[in-house]
């Protein structure tokens, strides 16, 4: 931390200058703070266009939920569609 800058490593090694301005005015979301505790969810947008299946797009998101490391089971992974776009469902 300096005076007008912040440098973040990324799990990369690699160096994030972040102005501390955009810090001061701007959301920072610490997802470390209270993961070990209480877990964390996740969230992710994927748009897919009317002509896909979503039940098979919705079932391959949670198949690869399951198989990724450090993801419970307990509950079980989900995914939620909230809407339905002009050209793609979200």
């Amino acid at each position: 931390i300096r005076v007008l800058v912040t440098r973040l490593k990324t799990l990369k090694n690699e160096e994030v200058t972040v102005p501390n301005a955009l810090i001061l005015n701007g959301e920072v979301t610490n997802y470390s703070a209270l993961s070990r505790e209480a877990g964390l969810v996740l969230r992710v947008t994927v748009s897919i266009g009317y002509d896909v299946p979503w039940r098979q797009v919705e079932a391959m998101l949670v198949q690869a939920a399951k198989a990724t490391t450090g993801v419970l089971q307990t509950p079980e992974p989900y995914v939620l569609q909230r809407e339905l776009g002009a050209t793609a469902v979200l």
